[in-house]
């Protein structure tokens, strides 16, 4: 997140060429701070390994404040303004206007391949001046500025792995070197692992199948009590 908010600020003018991102999350109030919506222990986590100095006032330490308010159901216990002005991907229309590319990387076992692949979703569609939320559909145009990975790993494991390592260095040949190393106009600009196959497919679409259908959980009130169906139920 702080590369994104980086990138952001930076503006095309700067010396920031490219960016690469690892584990990148879109807003932290669906992957840090909460679960579903119930609040974790991470935050608070975070804040014994990193002490509180004589300069950190509780009532204004931005990090404490948030602690505090998990603890006793505050206001930062729920997706309010504070953290959705932390979301990501508002800043994204900013950074792909910029000119800035960025290659992501996460894992499935990790807490952010949602994010990682929403972030991927939005800047392709930035670029195109599409929704910034809406499907990647086969056939829709992609740029090869914008590239993410999911791989069959936890946080920050296998990151020097031969997949990540050779995608890096074309990477940095592409845009940094300025090298012609056809990752700039490929038309598969995501490359997720399938766990079930354990194999690697490059891909441009997402998600990667045109057949994905939304199913609803019916309600404990409902004759299809936990049940799954095509249609919502009251």
């Amino acid at each position: 997140m702080d590369q994104w908010f980086t990138a952001a600020a930076a503006g095309g003018d700067s010396a920031l060429r490219r960016s690469r991102r690892s584990a990148p999350t879109r807003t932290s109030t669906t992957t840090l701070t909460a679960d579903g919506g119930i609040p974790t222990p991470f935050v608070a986590g975070i804040g014994h390994g990193e002490p509180r100095g004589p300069q950190d006032n509780p009532a204004t330490d931005p990090q404490s404040v948030t602690i505090a308010q998990e603890a006793d159901g505050g206001p930062r216990s729920y997706d309010n303004a504070y953290w959705q002005a932390l979301d990501a991907e508002k800043l994204i229309p900013r950074i792909v206007a910029s000119g800035i590319p960025a290659l992501t990387e996460a894992g499935w076992l990790d807490l952010f391949p949602g994010g990682n692949l929403g972030d991927y979703v939005a800047a392709q569609n930035a670029y195109f001046h599409r929704p910034l939320t809406a499907p990647i559909r086969a056939g829709e145009p992609v740029t090869g500025r914008y590239q993410a990975i999911v791989g069959p790993w936890t946080h920050g494991e296998n990151v020097t792995g031969a997949v990540l390592d050779a995608l890096k260095l074309e990477w940095f040949d592409t845009w940094l070197k300025g090298e012609p190393t056809g990752m700039a106009g490929t038309p598969a600009p995501l490359h997720i692992f399938e766990n079930n196959a354990s194999q690697w497919v490059d891909t441009a679409a997402w998600p990667p199948s045109p057949a994905t259908q939304t199913y609803y959980s019916a309600t404990p009130r409902s004759p299809r009590a936990g049940q799954l169906g095509r249609a919502a139920t009251a």
